[in-house]
């Protein structure tokens, strides 16, 4: 009987336009290129969200990150991707997790996306980041990696 091991792929940069200036004053949310999981079938991905910020965090001192899915690969669940304030319908998405951000310093954090969905990925996946800091981001990056089920 075969034994099956996870393994994580090679990092990869996934698009997020405008995270690395994200302003509160102009919109709390940006929206991920979409990520396709039918082509691999992978176990999980991996989000590493690296970001930011010149002054100091006055607000909830925080990078959420959310996802919505598609399960035919057009239609994804609803939820914001851009606004200046919270709307009700954020609740929509699925919480992926935090990124502490106290300080000026860069912070760096790994998610599982899997583990959002609660265990099993759906055809396609959009990331929506949500500047929750009070101050605007000087830098800010995503990367992703596929972890593929192996037998050995």
């Amino acid at each position: 009987m075969a034994t099956i091991k996870s393994e994580v792929q090679t990092a990869s940069a996934l698009t997020v336009t405008g995270f690395s200036t994200l302003n509160p004053a102009t919109s709390l949310y940006v929206v991920s290129a979409e990520i396709n999981h039918s082509t691999n079938d992978p176990l999980d991905v991996l989000i590493d969200v690296t970001a930011t910020t010149g002054t100091t965090p006055t607000g909830n001192k925080q990078i959420v990150v959310f996802a919505k899915g598609s399960l035919d690969g057009t239609n994804f669940g609803s939820g914001p991707e851009s606004a200046t304030t919270a709307t009700t319908n954020e609740s929509d998405l699925h919480f992926v997790g935090s990124l502490p951000m106290n300080d000026t310093t860069a912070h760096r954090k790994v998610f599982s996306l899997a583990a959002a969905y609660g265990g099993v990925l759906p055809t396609k996946t959009k990331l929506v980041l949500k500047n929750d800091l009070g101050v605007t981001l000087t830098a800010g990056s995503v990367q992703i990696s596929e972890v593929w089920g192996l037998a050995i």
